[in-house]
């Protein structure tokens, strides 16, 4: 995504004020083809929903191709 177009300081840059979680859920879906790198604003929602509970932080995949955390069945081990 080409970010030298956007306007400044509207629409991706972070938010002045915290967001609710029902404004944080409308701009994952108005943000939804950005990149949550690049774009603030949507980096703010999603922060609000991972801290709200409504949505689970997700860790990147491990470069040797395992999977983040235990696996099933490695309880206890």
């Amino acid at each position: 995504m080409d970010t030298s177009l956007w306007p400044a300081e509207w629409p991706h840059d972070s938010p002045d004020t915290a967001m609710s979680i029902p404004e944080a859920h409308a701009t994952m879906q108005r943000h939804l083809g950005c990149n949550i790198t690049e774009c603030g604003r949507k980096r703010a929602a999603r922060d609000v929903l991972v801290d709200g509970g409504r949505v689970l932080e997700q860790h990147p995949a491990r470069r040797d191709g395992e999977p983040n955390g235990p696996s099933r069945g490695s309880e206890g081990m």
